[in-house]
């Protein structure tokens, strides 16, 4: 269970990053392993890559000294999960080791192909994670970790030596890309009791709307369109489909299809891009490049696609409350058998 739960108030990504980095740079901060969970989960992962963002800038190294204060900065985005050796491969890729060290992890995965281990089981590699402690040990450092595994990830067991080094630390999260794994919870209570990637963290950051206690309905979910925003550009800018084929409207339209659609019985995880094409959210793309199907698929591999009930109710209401104009601006390019289950909910 984490020791320390700590709520500040922002309303926007790069509010809730400088408030990260204040708290990093604390000189009280005696926090080794911080668990991030965002706006009730939303936002969590925008916010962490605006925190990496801001501290490999020239200008957050000249103004305010943050990277020197804190050392190496290792962004570590496996929030589409494979394996614990891929997490040890992205780490060891950020510290740009030897050629030598980084072939070994294709001639693992070679005899891990012949002996038919699954991705999901493939372990980390011994050497490379003596070489990476090896590179760490005397450094300081903060890995920045997106955690999709739906579980604790100890640092350790990749080679990175954050125990007991306050010079050391880990700032993580396990939500982003419009949900979290089905093996974590939600994170609805005060302790986030039931996030198992934050169990064994030091402390655990939630943040709060300014307006929280506001009547203002519409006014306090702008904070969640802010957010629900900003995760649908990261999903947009992974799919590697530049705009106008892939968006962050379009993909804002495709999770909203979903949610309007949760309850009926459709296996997203196989058929998500099938439907956003025959429903015409997706198009071919311009230019005669690439066809709907594969705009589709390449949207389907980059999202998580078994957001659970509360999390797809959350998302039908960010719209629901707000004046029509926008309305029509989030839904404007669904079909009328879209609007018919629209209509349903």
């Amino acid at each position: 269970m984490p020791k320390e739960r700590i709520r500040f108030i922002a309303d926007t990504i790069d509010g809730a990053a400088e408030q990260i980095l204040h708290l990093l740079e604390g000189a009280d901060n005696q926090r080794e392993v911080i668990y991030f969970h965002g706006w009730s989960g939303w936002g969590a992962s925008a916010v962490l890559k605006a925190v990496v963002k801001q501290l490999r800038s020239s200008s957050g190294l000249a103004d305010t000294g943050t990277a020197r204060d804190l050392g190496k900065i290792i962004h570590v985005d496996v929030s589409q999960w494979q394996s614990k050796r891929a997490l040890q491969k992205v780490i060891a890729e950020e510290l740009e080791l030897p050629p030598q060290v980084m072939a070994l992890f294709h001639q693992h995965d070679e005899e891990d192909d012949f002996d038919g281990v699954e991705q999901r089981d493939r372990a980390v590699i011994p050497y490379v994670k003596a070489a990476i402690m090896n590179e760490l040990m005397a450094r300081r450092f903060l890995v920045v970790l997106h955690n999709g595994s739906g579980s604790y990830i100890d640092p350790w067991e990749a080679g990175v030596p954050v125990i007991g080094q306050l010079s050391r630390r880990v700032l993580s999260t396990s939500r982003g890309r419009f949900g979290h794994h089905a093996k974590d919870g939600h994170g609805t209570s005060w302790w986030l009791h039931d996030v198992e990637s934050a169990k064994w963290s030091d402390a655990t950051i939630s943040v709060m709307s300014s307006l929280i206690f506001e009547e203002d309905t519409f006014a306090r979910l702008q904070i969640l369109r802010h957010a629900l925003y900003a995760e649908a550009e990261e999903v947009a800018n992974c799919t590697g489909v530049p705009e106008p084929d892939m968006s962050p409207k379009i993909v804002i339209q495709c999770i909203l299809y979903m949610a309007l659609r949760h309850n009926v019985n459709i296996s997203w995880e196989s058929h998500a891009s099938n439907y956003w094409v025959c429903d015409a959210i997706i198009h071919n793309g311009t230019d005669c490049g690439r066809s709907a199907w594969e705009i589709g698929d390449a949207l389907q591999r980059n999202m998580i696609m078994d957001f659970c009930s509360k999390c797809a109710e959350e998302i039908r209401n960010a719209p629901r409350v707000e004046q029509q104009r926008f309305l029509d601006h989030w839904v404007s390019g669904l079909s009328v058998n879209y609007q018919k289950s629209k209509q349903l909910c």
